[in-house]
């Protein structure tokens, strides 16, 4: 293994000098061949657009012209008609820079792994490329050029320049290390950028970042950037032009594969994505957050992820192999407040003798499940101890890690053998004394040398367009539709029923059933809309059948499409013996702030091996009675999650715990082994509900619990609840239920300011790790009412507190039984108050045999929730002999 050590580090310092370390693992890094079929609303750009010049894609012609034409005609694309270009198998060469302006609702496809953008425009060093960054392309609708903006000489292939509901998939990017920058999201007086998704790319050769976003500052005119997915991406060789800086960095300099770097810059979420050869794989400032899942970071010469932004991170079931550092972040005065969750990862011949995470941040961070191995080693005669982990204390403050189940070359470790003692740091040991946290569920079976980059990639086969079948978009489409739907099931084979660009009116529910087909659109800019009489009175909808029922399906997709039906009516409905995939679904008026408890996707009712598979929602998800089955969200946005389930089916704690004796039960006295075994574990049970990533937008809520029921939620994001952000009520259970969750931010707007409500919920509700960002109100409140025995832990969380009063008020109806109200590894971020202290470690309170002993239970709830996201995403990783 060292001598494999030293081949990485070679191998890295070879790629950050030459931009390259050609040859390695090169067939491992290829993007799926995604074989299109060309649809009846794209533009091709083969066969040019609006009557402007035809790529060539032979890598020798100069095709700008002909992509910018296209682009071009995605300007206002939601309202021309315009929503697609498609750029077939070939090598176009641009010389200058690609602009999109004010798309909403666009997609740019290629068919990944041979679609290929090359620069060879003006090199990075000259300044005379004023990158055609806004100084010599006119704005939609305007007579005038853009003003000019930091960064405008940078050299880069596309401008986002105002995109949102968006997609950029299936290319290469490569810079030729002539680029500075593969993509730059920089909206300027124009769309706020938001649900973008960079799926299937691939970014080569870049001086400072594959795609960076917010770079400049609060410039006059930026708009900012935000929820933007990665997904199945490479980024290779990027930040080049960083060699020479300091480490760490004082500044922005916003080097790497992806760099994130202004204010509302937030919720960037990574997926499958693999970075090799970069300075920095991830690389943060400002006011931007990241959720880190089943990625690979390989030789990153200075930090695969680099953290100096005051807001919630997470990095979870991911692995580093040669890097200097896991996870960075600096020294600065005042500190960032960034809590931050490092879960199940793998850290393997790390090169940065300051350890594998090197943090200086204030906030809580916890972790959890990590395996180290290979370190470098200390020097033979420097009496020298290197730890995995090495905690900076945050200028003038404190900080606190919270510790559980970390593996250290095969040996699970306390803090001792982990993390290296510092001033300013206070450990919360979870496995002090001897004994470990129990847990009857192990980490996932990733090892060193675990790859999440998909080979394939599920593509449409044959299309069957509805306008093939009479729909035209005039009063009533509904037969027209139904019969590509029905065309698309007989013919199963991975067809679909497309539906283009468009409004499409329904007057009649349509029903999906049948196996192996798909159901979509072009994007956000394809709708259907369910045309009702009861439209003007939604009260009068309660009883009208869903715009789409989802029924007796087996391997079927409904993706990137709006629809649109009366609040009080199901856009979607999936019901018992369905298994079902939404990817892309935007159930518009759910989002209507008014109808914060409207159903949106409305999940109903689903049995054993039934499973609503919901990779991207954008909109309202009601689940009832769904205990038994699998109910697995990947991204919901601007939503309200809703979870009922009537109580005498009993769907609470019960299926978590007592139901599960199938479940796989791991003797932690051997945790090393399994984690390295490559025997797979036996499948685990039903998952019931759980939640990777929600962000609540501007809602009266976000997080509603009925009936005393049970879910696991990462990755919460609360911004300007104007009521609650977390509402819990029971039917009068004896069995408790429990909800699990995790977040990055809270925030509440509202008059009331409620944290928590509980209305005779019998169970507990463990919440972790967020930013409590709020300080124009001395305290969170968490108010229970009713007799049913409620328990809730706090746990790992910083508040950014504007008084004296405590942050958290705990009130008691006077007929409730109180359980145990625990507070721990919390911490106090002042901004404001100099009087408060710049930073303070909460006490912690209530902390009980059985308080723990519930903190273990949702500790193996986001086990189990990694497993059940492994099992559907990447089933490869979990596949059985």
């Amino acid at each position: 293994m060292r001598l494999l050590h030293v081949l990485l580090n070679i191998m890295a310092a070879v790629a950050v000098s030459s931009g390259r370390a050609d040859g390695m693992e090169a067939e491992v890094d290829k993007l799926p061949v995604l074989r299109y079929e060309m649809r009846s609303d794209w533009l091709n750009v083969k066969e040019g657009c609006n009557g402007g010049a035809k790529a060539i894609g032979d890598g020798k012609a100069d095709d700008t012209k002909a992509l910018q034409d296209c682009f071009s005609a995605l300007n206002g694309s939601l309202h021309t008609g315009n929503a697609t270009v498609f750029m077939p198998a070939g090598k176009y060469r641009i010389t200058k820079t690609l602009i999109v302006q004010d798309a909403l609702g666009a997609t740019i496809v290629g068919t990944g792994e041979t679609t290929v953008l090359v620069w060879d425009g003006k090199r990075s060093s000259d300044t005379t490329n004023a990158g055609n960054m806004g100084t010599d392309t006119q704005r939609v609708g305007t007579s005038a050029p853009p003003p000019p903006v930091p960064g405008a000489t940078d050299a880069t292939m596309i401008l986002s320049d105002g995109m949102s509901r968006s997609r950029l998939m299936g290319f290469v990017l490569d810079g030729t290390n002539g680029a500075d920058v593969g993509v730059e999201h920089r909206s300027i007086h124009s769309l706020f950028e938001t649900r973008i998704r960079h799926q299937n790319q691939k970014f080569i050769n870049f001086k400072k970042a594959g795609i960076r976003i917010g770079y400049g500052g609060n410039f006059p005119g930026r708009v900012e950037s935000a929820e933007i997915l990665y997904e199945n991406c490479v980024f290779d060789s990027c930040g080049w032009g960083c060699k020479g800086l300091p480490y760490p960095p004082m500044t922005a300099n916003g080097c790497g594969g992806v760099a994130a770097l202004n204010f509302n810059d937030y919720d960037n979420l990574f997926d499958g994505c693999h970075f090799r050869n970069n300075t920095y794989g991830i690389y943060t400032d400002g006011m931007a957050n990241v959720y880190v899942r089943n990625c690979r970071f390989d030789v990153s010469s200075m930090s695969d992820i680099w953290l100096a932004a005051s807001a919630g991170n997470s990095v979870r079931r991911s692995v580093s192999q040669g890097s200097s550092v896991f996870v960075g972040a600096p020294v600065r005065d005042p500190a960032p407040v960034n809590p931050t969750v490092l879960w199940d990862n793998r850290i393997d011949t790390w090169t940065n003798t300051s350890g594998a995470i090197t943090y200086a941040l204030r906030g809580p961070v916890v972790l959890v499940d990590n395996v180290f191995t290979n370190g470098p080693k200390p020097n033979a005669t420097a009496n020298q101890t290197l730890y995995p982990v090495q905690p900076r204390p945050p200028v003038g403050s404190n900080a606190t890690w919270i510790l559980s189940r970390n593996v250290v070359d095969g040996a699970l470790v306390t803090n001792a053998s982990l993390v290296a003692a510092a001033d300013m740091i206070q450990i919360e040991d979870l496995d002090a004394n001897g004994s470990a946290l129990p847990s009857k569920v192990a980490p996932t079976p990733l090892t060193p040398h675990t790859r999440f980059l998909k080979a394939t990639w599920p593509v449409p086969t044959k299309v069957f367009d509805i306008r093939a079948f009479g729909a035209n978009g005039s009063v009533d489409d509904s037969a027209a539709i139904q019969a590509a739907i029905d065309a698309a099931s007989k013919a199963g084979n991975g067809a679909i029923a497309y539906i283009p660009h468009g409004t499409f009116k329904i007057q009649k529910p349509l029903t999906v059933t049948g196996s192996h087909f798909f159901v979509g659109g072009s994007g956000y800019g394809t709708s259907i809309e369910y045309s009702l009489p009861c439209a003007a009175d939604p009260k009068t909808c309660d009883s009208i059948a869903p715009a789409i029922l989802v029924k007796s399906t087996e391997d079927v997709t409904i993706q990137m499409m709006q629809v649109k039906a009366p609040a009080n009516v199901s856009k979607i409905q999936q019901v018992r013996g369905a298994k079902c995939k939404y990817d892309g679904v935007y159930l518009t008026d759910s989002n209507n702030r008014a109808f914060w408890n409207s159903t949106g996707l409305f999940i109903d009712n689903l049995g054993k091996g039934d499973v609503a598979h919901i990779v991207h929602l954008d909109g309202n998800l009601n689940v009832t009675n769904c205990a038994a089955a699998t109910v697995l969200v990947g991204m919901m946005i601007e939503s309200t999650f809703t979870l009922n389930g009537p109580a005498k089916h009993g769907t609470g704690s019960r299926n978590m715990d007592q139901n599960h004796e199938e479940r796989l039960v791991v003797d932690h006295s051997t945790m090393p082994a399994s984690v390295s075994s490559s025997s797979p574990p036996p499948p685990l049970p039903p998952l019931g509900v759980g939640i990777l990533t929600i962000v609540g937008l501007v809602r009266m809520a976000d997080i509603i619990v009925n009936d005393d029921q049970s879910v696991v939620i990462t990755d919460n994001y609360a911004e300007q609840m104007t009521e609650y952000h977390v509402m819990l009520s029971g039917s009068g259970s004896k069995t408790p239920g429990r909800v699990s969750l995790q977040a990055a931010k809270t925030e509440i707007s509202g008059q009331n300011k409620m944290f928590v409500a509980v209305d005779n919920y019998h169970g507990s509700l463990f919440y972790g790790s967020s930013f409590f960002m709020e300080k124009e109100y001395p305290s969170w409140e968490v108010k229970q009412t009713g007799s049913q025995q409620f328990d809730m832990q706090l746990f790992g969380c910083a508040f950014n507190q504007g008084s004296k009063a405590p942050p958290v008020v705990f009130s008691l109806d006077s007929g409730g039984k109180t359980g145990d109200q625990t507070l721990f590894g919390n911490q106090l971020c002042n901004f404001t108050d100099s009087s408060l202290g710049e930073n303070q470690t909460m006490p912690n309170t209530d902390v009980t045999a059985e308080a723990m002993a519930l903190v273990s239970l949702s500790f193996d709830d986001f086990r189990r929730l990694g497993w059940a996201d492994l099992q559907l995403n990447h089933p490869s990783l979990v596949a059985q002999p």
